[in-house]
């Protein structure tokens, strides 16, 4: 794989988890998720790692660059631009503290994919734990990324957007993804079983808590891709 291909796939597999840490967050501490501020993160977030670890590499004080200079650079994007949320409702991350916290889920993110995918440093059970982390976030972030965007088209009025998501559905999928994520990944060697079986559990988790077809359909696509980009960055690793 060459640099720029590991650059892009490694960056979106750590930033994409970053993100959804963050979104637990807010949503069990009742602070709006809101779609405009997120999508801006992430795209702060994956373009900050992708030009740290295309340009300069992965190693450790290049992490603490990264995860520090995101989360900074986003603050003074929200610093400076307008709001587009009614704040005397919707409670939002507007603290200068709330950039410690985004330095921190960063941070974790960061470590696990790194330690555990990029250098197998706790064997194959490790590897699991990393892949599972990966899987089980970005589809969430998927999942979650179509539905609120879904409403935004349907509505056009972020309010009702920040209101789609519920901390306790959105922690039900996570830990059944990692643990489907760690059964497969740890115990199927097969990586088409394995990859088939993690695609067809995603979707059917996502079916039975929206009960939705199409939200399942597209369940496809947000299973599908984080599995195919994991593949792809540790299959010669």
């Amino acid at each position: 794989m060459n640099r720029l291909t590991d650059s892009i796939i490694f960056s979106f597999i750590v930033s994409l988890p970053m993100v959804m840490l963050d979104v637990l967050y807010h949503l069990a501490t009742e602070t709006a998720v809101h779609i405009n501020y997120v999508a801006v993160k992430f795209t702060i977030i994956y373009l900050t790692l992708f030009l740290v670890t295309y340009w300069v590499g992965k190693s450790w004080n290049d992490a603490v660059f990264a995860t520090i200079a995101g989360p900074v650079l986003f603050y003074i994007y929200y610093v400076f631009a307008d709001p587009t949320i009614n704040r005397d409702v919707f409670k939002i991350d507007d603290s200068f503290g709330y950039i410690f916290l985004h330095i921190a889920v960063f941070a974790l993110s960061y470590a696990v994919v790194r330690n555990l995918i990029d250098h197998r440093a706790q064997g194959q059970r490790g590897l699991a734990v990393g892949k599972a982390f990966a899987f089980a976030f970005a589809v969430f972030g998927l999942d979650a990324a179509y539905q609120m965007l879904k409403v935004q088209l349907a509505t056009h009025d972020e309010e009702i957007v920040a209101r789609v998501m519920s901390v306790d559905t959105s922690l039900y999928i996570v830990l059944s993804l990692l643990l489907v994520g760690f059964l497969l990944y740890n115990y199927v060697s097969n990586i088409k079983i394995q990859s088939a079986a993690l695609v067809l559990s995603a979707v059917l988790l996502i079916w039975l808590i929206g009960m939705h077809g199409v939200r399942a359909f597209v369940g496809l696509a947000s299973a599908g891709i984080p599995v195919g980009l994991i593949y792809l960055y540790t299959r010669e690793r």
